[in-house]
């Protein structure tokens, strides 16, 4: 069955009408990119990271912006001189008239392309406003330290680290040995540290009560 590409495509535009947006969502962006941060400090850190992409992206999205106008112009004057090219015989106005579609298409898809690039740019600063305004929120309950600051690092280490132990705990699934290295690395003051030796304490504890309830267990068998 033949099918009408004016209706379908007619269709498609209505339906599209309620196009989603090509960005991340804002709950995404709360949850998963910032959110996710376990301090304060690494939250603000990660709104600079983002800022950053979001800045060299709007750049790059504005110079392909600026470029396809002037494509536009071009292809606009293209065509106005076509149109004023005198034929001789229907050949030649067969190929001027060619020369005009072609161009034509060229000017409307590159129209098209031009919105879709604003659009691009319109989402990479919708997601720059999230994170200029989470920056801020954060700022103002706590300063911004530098990246290297000891305190604001250690903060940040105890935080992720209790976060892969406790979630091990929370999941019955052993610790890996990468996060015990890890931990076992930090000073001796920090609270991760000091929860992990108790657990490997209680661990032995356990161990060796149960090495004891074994041999009780053999001496009652040979008796």
């Amino acid at each position: 069955m033949l099918i009408d590409i004016d209706t379908r495509m007619s269709q498609i535009d209505k339906i599209l009408e309620r196009e989603i947006t090509g960005r991340s969502s804002f709950f995404q962006l709360q949850h998963f990119v910032v959110g996710i941060q376990p301090t304060t400090q690494s939250q603000m850190w990660q709104c600079l990271r983002e800022l950053k992409t979001k800045k060299e992206a709007s750049k790059h999205l504005l110079l392909d912006i600026d470029e396809m106008k002037d494509n536009i112009v071009l292809a606009e004057i293209e065509l106005e001189k076509t149109k004023k090219i005198d034929v001789i015989d229907s050949l030649d106005k067969r190929e001027k008239d060619i020369h005009i579609r072609k161009t034509e298409r060229r000017i409307n898809a590159s129209k098209e392309a031009l919105v879709g690039l604003e659009k691009r740019l319109n989402e990479e600063l919708e997601e720059s406003s999230f994170y200029i305004k989470a920056f801020l929120h954060l700022n103002d309950q706590e300063l911004l330290k530098k990246f290297d600051d000891p305190s604001a690092q250690r903060e940040y280490w105890n935080a992720k680290l209790s976060q892969d132990l406790n979630l091990s705990i929370l999941l019955r699934r052993p610790i890996s040995m990468e996060t015990a290295k890890s931990i076992l690395s930090l000073n001796d003051e920090a609270p991760i540290k000091k929860q992990l030796i108790n657990i490997i304490d209680q661990m032995k504890l356990t161990d060796e009560q149960h090495m004891k309830n074994l041999k009780l267990e053999q001496v009652k068998e040979i008796n």
